[in-house]
């Protein structure tokens, strides 16, 4: 076999291996993302979404994907320069707990504008998918993480909106 061929096989190979990544990807992610969320995911990855300045850690935001059975949207009032209310939503797996938050320090918005926009995208809809920066992980385990994006069937939230 000629190094040409070889080289096609393996290209061809290695082209069929993406593509099957992506499929099950997209199949495992309750079929909610296509692939304009992966290249935006791509796209919006060549820099972290949060950097701790003490430490340098980076890290940057991801798709996860959950049954909206086991969600529970709510507000909480945090201590940050002052009370303030601010939209979460937890998520509670088997023995993983998770809360995605607001970002209390770029927050503007109404939390009921928000609040309401979350409740209308999980109406009647099975799946959700949430994209967003790891933060820490609470003394009781819960990880706690910043929400850029919510996208369901029923459509899209953006916290630059």
């Amino acid at each position: 076999m000629s190094k040409i061929k070889r080289t096609l096989y393996f290209a061809t190979a290695i082209i069929v291996l993406f593509l099957l990544i992506l499929v099950w990807f997209l199949n495992s992610n309750y079929s909610v993302l296509n692939i304009s969320d992966i290249k935006m995911m791509i796209e919006d990855n060549k820099s972290p979404a949060i950097t701790i300045p003490t430490t340098k850690e980076q890290y940057f935001n991801k798709w996860q994907c959950f049954n909206v059975k086991s969600i529970e949207i709510a507000e909480a009032e945090i201590d940050h320069n002052g009370k303030q209310i601010v939209p979460y939503i937890q998520v509670r797996l088997n023995k993983r707990s998770f809360q995605f938050n607001v970002d209390p320090v770029i927050h503007r918005g109404d939390q009921k504008v928000i609040l309401n926009k979350w409740e209308k995208l999980i109406h009647n809809q099975k799946d959700i998918c949430i994209f967003g920066a790891y933060l820490q992980r609470d003394p009781d385990g819960t990880s706690v993480w910043y929400i850029s994006k919510i996208k369901t069937k029923a459509g899209y939230w953006d916290f630059a909106d």
